[in-house]
């Protein structure tokens, strides 16, 4: 399976073989590979695989992280690893905390990385909504965690950079573009929100800002930045308001999500909430 070799050469060569035992269907439809002190487990769409394994969780956390976890300090204080081909393995355990905040982790109890894939053509049921004409509209998309908001963001902007946009994608954690979907697109990686928002506008020219999982400190100053560089809203009258209360957004979004819907825009932002 496609998805398994390119994740590969970031698994224990156990949890690889284990992985190699699986039915073609469980491994079509995955969706999370699961590690913890018990063993590992395939969520897939049937239900759940059982893997043997007997590496210990610091063996698979050596080679998900290569050797380097002390050098992934940003992403590991958040609670993930960024893995080659777009995936992402989220870990958990005790936490190291200084001055009121977390700096690192240590002692991890448990994996959990997310299968990614490109599905071509996800996001073709709601083309139609996200164009007006030849332009594309600002929207923000929402649903429960693991129903697709990644996958059908991905599509929509490889569609739109077959239609001839300039597509500028800030991919954050590595999830959006790392399986070269985006190949047309321009792509900002491992890169904060805020920092990448503001060096795609100012370097890149683009019609189109594709992001993911919006609602860290400063993603909302920084689109409405991103408003006064002449980039079309993120949020459509009322979207935010409508949604639960989340302070991350921040007090720009608070007042009035439409207030920069009037202004001549030439780029649109494009936002995958989770």
């Amino acid at each position: 399976m496609e998805w398994v070799d390119r994740l590969r050469g970031s698994l224990p060569e156990e949890l690889a073989r284990a992985l190699d035992g699986c039915g073609a269907d469980e491994l079509k439809t995955a969706t999370e590979l699961r590690v913890r002190p018990g063993g590992a487990v395939l969520v897939h769409a049937g239900g759940r695989r059982e893997l043997g394994l007997s590496a210990d969780l610091r063996e698979v956390v050596e080679a998900l992280t290569r050797g380097r976890m002390h050098a992934l300090g940003e992403c590991v204080r958040q609670g993930y690893v960024p893995l080659p081909g777009g995936f992402r393995a989220g870990i958990c355990g005790r936490t190291i905390v200084r001055g009121g905040e977390v700096v690192g982790l240590e002692d991890i109890s448990g994996v959990c990385i997310r299968i990614s894939r490109g599905v071509r053509g996800a996001a073709a049921g709601v083309m139609g909504a996200l164009m007006d004409g030849a332009r594309p509209r600002s929207a923000l998309i929402l649903s429960a965690p693991g129903l697709g908001k990644t996958t059908l963001l991905r599509d929509a902007a490889a569609q739109l950079a077959l239609r001839g946009l300039n597509v500028a994608v800030a991919d954050e954690r590595g999830e959006l573009a790392g399986g070269g979907e985006l190949s047309g697109a321009d792509v900002m990686s491992l890169c904060p929100k805020p920092a990448a928002f503001a060096m795609l506008v100012r370097a890149m020219r683009p019609d189109v800002i594709v992001t993911d999982e919006l609602g860290g400190p400063g993603d909302a100053a920084a689109a409405a930045d991103a408003v006064r560089c002449g980039a079309a809203p993120a949020f459509p009258p009322g979207s935010l308001r409508a949604c639960a209360p989340r302070p991350a957004a921040g007090p720009e979004s608070r007042g009035d999500p439409a207030r920069g819907a009037a202004l001549p825009c030439r780029r649109t932002v494009f936002f995958s909430a989770s």
